[in-house]
């Protein structure tokens, strides 16, 4: 499931889990791999290398970004940056290495944008 939001000041475009996000020319992404579902033989798990994609537009201004996992209402932060947005639309590509899956279930990606929630994807993680 995918829950894009926006306000007054933001309004969300995209926001995708994929095995690989690369930045392409003319601000335009290439984007690999996009999925739901992860599989694993045992648990706790680790996904070797994923990416997200969030796209927005919004008021030229200062921005903090931050990337949260949410598993059973616990959320842990991923990354986090701040940057200026300059032209219409921004896009931000996260690279996640070694992302650990203590057990199986629905895990939500959370994008806080300047401490307020704006996007969520969720996955789930399964045993074979």
């Amino acid at each position: 499931m995918l829950i894009c939001l926006s306000d007054n000041y933001m309004e969300t475009k995209a926001f995708i889990v994929a095995d690989e996000v690369v930045p392409g020319a003319q601000n335009k992404a290439v984007i690999n791999g996009v999925f739901d579902v992860v599989f694993a033989k045992s648990f706790p798990a680790m996904h070797k290398s994923l990416a997200t994609f969030f796209a927005f537009e919004g008021k030229n201004k200062k921005y903090k970004y931050e990337l949260f996992l949410k598993y059973k209402g616990n959320r842990m932060k991923i990354t986090e940056t701040e940057f200026d947005k300059n032209n219409k639309q921004h896009k931000v590509i996260s690279k996640i290495n070694n992302l650990p899956f203590p057990n199986e279930g629905e895990y939500i990606f959370e994008v806080d944008l300047d401490k307020k929630l704006v996007a969520s994807a969720s996955i789930e993680v399964r045993k074979i």
